[in-house]
């Protein structure tokens, strides 16, 4: 019997998790919830911490209200075929 002196083959990357559509929305949930906990514990950087959070937030919705067009765009679609 004659063996391979070629190496073992490689494994391929594992796939991606699909994207959750509640996860952005969970996200939003905590952050705002950790801003709070921020102006609750340190009245004094209010503008400081709820600018950023705001920042983070907007981004998050941002994102959530993109991610349901696109998932509206595809049930269109999907029911035109």
């Amino acid at each position: 019997m004659i063996r391979s002196l070629s190496p073992a083959p490689l494994a391929l990357p594992a796939a991606t998790p699909p994207v959750n559509a509640a996860a952005p929305a969970a996200d939003i949930q905590q952050l705002r919830d950790v801003e709070s906990q921020k102006l609750r514990k340190e009245p004094a950087s209010n503008h400081a911490a709820s600018s950023a959070g705001k920042e983070l937030i907007n981004e998050l919705k941002e994102r959530q209200i993109l991610r349901e067009q696109r998932m509206a765009a595809r049930a269109a679609g999907a029911q035109e075929r």
